[in-house]
């Protein structure tokens, strides 16, 4: 069993695919494994999907320019916040000498 407010898992080794069900009145316990026995037993309607998915609907991949500058954005924002206020104010002086900001 799951435990109460999840509503789904996966458990290592189960091959199947498992669904829990709380009810809150032991009155409604009947109708809900009434309903929950006509999920299991209908067939799913497949042809919603849509298997002649066109390529042209996926978003494009950036440039690799644009995954450098993202990725070196965000090391540098780790890090800024990994260092704390210090660590920013060494952080922009050391970015200042580096690259002849001051002077």
């Amino acid at each position: 069993d799951m435990a109460p407010g999840v509503g789904i898992a996966a458990y290592p080794g189960l091959l199947e695919t498992t669904a829990t069900v709380w009810v809150l009145e032991e009155s409604d316990l009947a109708d809900a494994t009434r309903i929950l026995e006509e999920m299991r037993g209908r067939e799913p309607d497949l042809s919603e999907l849509d298997d002649d998915a066109d390529e042209t609907d996926d978003p494009e991949r950036p440039d690799e320019s644009t995954i450098v500058a993202r990725r070196r954005n965000a090391y540098l924002l780790v890090l800024l916040l990994w260092t704390g206020p210090i660590g920013v104010v060494v952080i922009l002086v050391v970015f200042a000498l580096l690259f002849g900001g001051v002077g």
